[in-house]
């Protein structure tokens, strides 16, 4: 068993108190928890019995912090998890948490590439769009869902192209350079060609 010696409020976070076991520093908790579970100075309590109440207060507050951070911006789960662990919470809690939010339908990485497909796809193709809902951890099958059908890429390719050619000479230097564009772009060969055919007037290779 272990004594609580000291429960003191935070001077620069006055919502959380440190917990002294002992005579020496043992945790924080918020001050809501300490309320809950009525600790007190001169207390006797188990360690263990401790540890699972800061786990709780852990994933309580990394619960609300998640649920802050995606009212304002659209995430993907691995997103939610590598932000929560950058504020410092370790990678059990922002799994639980994240997978909580996800069972409330909070988190959706379906829902998400199809918005970022729908919001990208006028401007990159379907190689680079599949690539960064990678990186953000939307699965490949989630990603190929989100982009086979939801648009067609000749035509983007072509419209972007015309952007790209808006008051330059439409010489073959030129078209060369388009080309390039839209394969950096994550264009398929085969779109950047068509689109450089149709500016060209003709099915010549650019």
């Amino acid at each position: 068993m272990k004594t609580i010696t000291k429960i003191s409020v935070q001077e620069k976070n006055k919502k959380r108190s440190n917990l002294f076991l002992d005579g020496s520093y043992y945790c924080s908790l918020s001050n809501m928890v300490v309320l809950q579970y009525r600790l007190k100075v001169g207390q006797e309590i188990e360690e263990q019995a401790l540890c699972e109440i800061q786990e709780e207060n852990e994933f309580s507050e990394a619960f609300d912090l998640a649920l802050g951070y995606i009212s304002k911006y659209v995430k993907t789960k691995k997103q939610l998890t590598e932000y929560l662990m950058r504020k410092g919470y370790t990678y059990p809690v922002a799994f639980k948490v994240v997978e909580k939010l996800a069972s409330y339908g909070y988190v959706n990485d379906e829902s998400f590439a199809k918005r970022y497909v729908e919001a990208n796809s006028k401007n990159k193709g379907k190689f680079l769009l599949k690539r960064e809902l990678a990186l953000k951890g939307v699965s490949e099958k989630c990603a190929d869902s989100a982009i086979n059908g939801a648009f067609d890429e000749n035509e983007n390719a072509f419209n972007l192209a015309k952007k790209y050619m808006r008051g330059k000479e439409n010489d073959f230097k030129t078209l060369q350079k388009c080309y390039r564009h839209l394969l950096s772009k994550g264009f398929s060969f085969e779109s950047a060609h068509e689109a450089i055919s149709k500016l060209k007037g003709d099915d010549d290779d650019c």
